[in-house]
């Protein structure tokens, strides 16, 4: 019986020592793999943190009647709407190439296209503005399933 276990731990050894290296590679491949997908997924979560945070968020929280920022014209210069209005959106351009999909990204150009006069396809106010409450309440669920 001794002899039979000596050969076989032999064996196990011969085995374990000629296929070392290869096992050794296969885990470090696999641990490289889990690493590089991890920080992939990591990096989309900032991404998506970012876009919530500097455009839906801000957005989604002014939809609605009580809002100041969603008018048909820039306010007069000298109302006291327009600085914070002119900030609002300035901050919104600014972030706009966050926008993740691309109807979010549309809502937010026709209605900026829209405020700056340059409204090239004939619609009216409100369509406009519709338009980005749906994209912006859209993309809000989105990435609330997301970012859980």
């Amino acid at each position: 019986m001794s002899w039979n276990l000596s050969i076989l731990a032999e064996s196990v050894w011969t085995w374990l020592s000629t296929n070392s290296m290869v096992i050794l590679t296969a885990v470090m491949a696999i641990v490289a793999f889990l690493t590089l997908f991890h920080k992939k997924k990591s990096k989309q979560r900032i991404k998506n943190q970012k876009e919530m945070d500097l455009l839906v968020r801000l957005l989604y929280s002014n939809i609605g009647e009580k809002s100041n920022i969603f008018l048909a014209k820039k306010p007069n210069p000298n109302s006291p709407l327009y600085q914070p209005c002119i900030n609002f959106w300035d901050g919104i351009k600014q972030n706009q190439y966050r926008a993740g999909t691309k109807d979010f990204h549309s809502a937010i150009n026709n209605y900026l296209e829209y405020l700056d006069n340059k409204n090239k396809t004939g619609r009216i106010y409100k369509e406009i503005r519709d338009e980005l409450y749906k994209a912006t309440e859209k993309r809000n669920k989105e990435l609330e399933k997301l970012l859980k």
